[in-house]
């Protein structure tokens, strides 16, 4: 009687797994694959900005920034966001980060909140502009968070 199912060795085949496995390996050691609270610390290291500076720029409760940066605290989507305005970061900086931090980039396809965020980053406008703009088209704000 034929067997039935799925021959793993055909659907390695079929599926290019060998083909995958070998381009991970390859990716294996140039992908930076650090917590997120280290990666953070690096930047700002890379960037030469303090703390009060990033505060000021991220409107971020200092208790909270420096429980990150500890990585006593898993950020929040808009933590992240906002610490991405506090470096200075541009909209593929931010996306970084966010990947990092466990999130979705911004998407300025299906979120118009995303789009103002995206926008204000790309134009260098601060955050103080981007939540007056939020609150503007009635978008979530980073204080509700």
């Amino acid at each position: 009687m034929e067997r039935r199912g799925i021959d793993s060795n055909s659907t390695t085949k079929r599926l290019g797994i060998d083909d995958l496995k070998s381009w991970l390996s390859g990716k294996r050691g140039r992908i930076e694959s650090i917590a997120f609270h280290r990666f953070l610390q690096k930047e700002i290291a890379k960037r030469d900005i303090s703390g009060a500076e990033i505060l000021k720029k991220s409107n971020l409760n200092k208790n909270t920034y420096y429980a990150i940066l500890r990585g006593e605290r898993k950020p929040s989507r808009n933590k992240v966001i906002q610490l991405a305005f506090g470096l200075g970061f541009n909209p593929e900086e931010t996306d970084d980060l966010l990947w990092r931090a466990g999130y979705a980039y911004l998407d300025n396809v299906n979120s118009f909140r995303d789009t103002i965020i995206r926008t204000c980053l790309e134009n260098n406008h601060n955050i103080d502009v981007t939540e007056s703009l939020l609150q503007e088209f009635e978008e979530e704000l980073f204080v509700n968070d």
